[in-house]
């Protein structure tokens, strides 16, 4: 009786759709019901959290999991099911789970213990299964690297272990700096530091002001034109978004800050993206005839070729609704005046062509 029970289990849950040329099997199955088969054939389970619109999960799922390299790695551990995270039982499991990005990859245990993440899109399979390997290994969860980096403070396992973190949607913000602060001289200035602080906070938090305090060595050992730029690409699109009034959680003095920051950096001012920080301090103020007298004085003299010119003047739009009749009338002046110096350099262009076919 008992075997009968366990092979009509078995054929219950046997993977449904075979992949083609022996790729990865996905099952139509819930979570729990891939828990109870990953407890009946001795496996984990692997669930492939995707989103309908997510581009990097359809190429995944094109592309990589039906190589044959991922079905060798995968079909004999691993029972395999895919949950969009916007319908069904994925909506309250994005959220228990704490998934932001997509595509996020999780193993469980069979008794719904999480073993690790693997989040984002890989290039082919060998680099998914190289991946997949890393995971599977206990010694690379957040609880085995966190002994290991108490044991022996090394740097390296002490970056795994922020690695590894922020897979898992962990805050990783106390684990760096310990990692920072216990580096050696000729290991803590490393670009993947800052790239790994400006990802776990930004330039609003603690962490970043403490890994200033030591921006010339950055400088020094990455390239301050470099550091300057990473940082600055951090908090760009956050002010893009106080430009363009989205929604943000920026305050006034998070945007001063910003402000301040820019021009400490450096930036170029000859960039128009470099503009929008200055801009979104006049928008979130609500000053507007400051903003317009901005743009008279930097913006208008920019290069009208430069793509982001063309979203830097289109904040203007975007607010008139809150101006008044004056405002607008400066408004209209300012766009007015960069169309005759478009004009101005069109006829100077038809000039030059002009003289050039006359020539004999």
């Amino acid at each position: 009786m008992k075997s009968c029970f366990v092979f009509l289990f078995l054929l219950l849950f046997q993977p449904l759709g075979m992949a083609a040329d022996g790729g990865t099997v996905f099952r139509n199955l819930t979570f729990e019901d891939a828990l109870k088969a990953a407890r009946v054939e001795h496996k984990r389970v692997f669930v492939d959290c995707y989103t309908a619109w997510c581009v990097p999960c359809a190429r995944m799922t094109k592309e990589v999991f039906t190589e044959k390299e991922c079905g060798d790695a995968m079909n004999d551990r691993l029972v395999s099911v895919k949950i969009d995270m916007e319908k069904g039982e994925g909506v309250a499991l994005g959220k228990r789970l704490g998934i932001t990005s997509y595509p996020t990859f999780i193993i469980f245990n069979a008794d719904g213990s999480e073993v690790n993440r693997i989040v984002g899109a890989s290039a082919s399979a060998a680099d998914f299964v190289r991946k997949l390997e890393q995971a599977l290994d206990p010694a690379n969860s957040p609880a085995a690297l966190e002994r290991s980096y108490a044991e022996t403070h090394d740097f390296d396992t002490g970056m795994k272990l922020v690695e590894t973190m922020m897979a898992n949607n962990m805050d990783a913000r106390t684990a760096l700096r310990e990692v920072f602060d216990n580096g050696h001289e000729f290991e803590r200035y490393q670009e993947r530091v800052l790239q790994y602080a400006l990802a776990v906070a930004d330039y609003r938090d603690p962490l970043f002001d403490h890994l200033m305090e030591y921006k010339p060595y950055f400088d020094s050992n990455v390239g301050a034109e470099r550091v300057n730029r990473v940082i600055f690409d951090s908090y760009r699109k956050g002010m893009y978004q106080v430009c363009a009034g989205r929604d943000h959680d920026y305050s006034a003095e998070d945007v001063r800050k910003a402000v301040l920051l820019t021009s400490l950096l450096r930036m170029p001012t000859d960039k128009p993206e470099v503009h929008l920080i200055h801009i979104a301090s006049f928008v979130i103020e609500k000053d507007w005839d400051g903003m317009l007298d901005y743009y008279s004085r930097f913006v208008a003299s920019l290069p009208h070729n430069d793509s982001f010119r063309g979203i830097v003047d289109g904040f203007i739009p975007t607010h008139i609704g809150k101006m008044t009749q004056e405002q607008r009338a400066k408004a209209k002046k300012y766009f007015e005046d960069c169309a005759r110096n478009l004009l101005y350099e069109s006829r100077q262009a038809e000039n030059a062509i002009n003289v050039i076919e006359n020539i004999k």
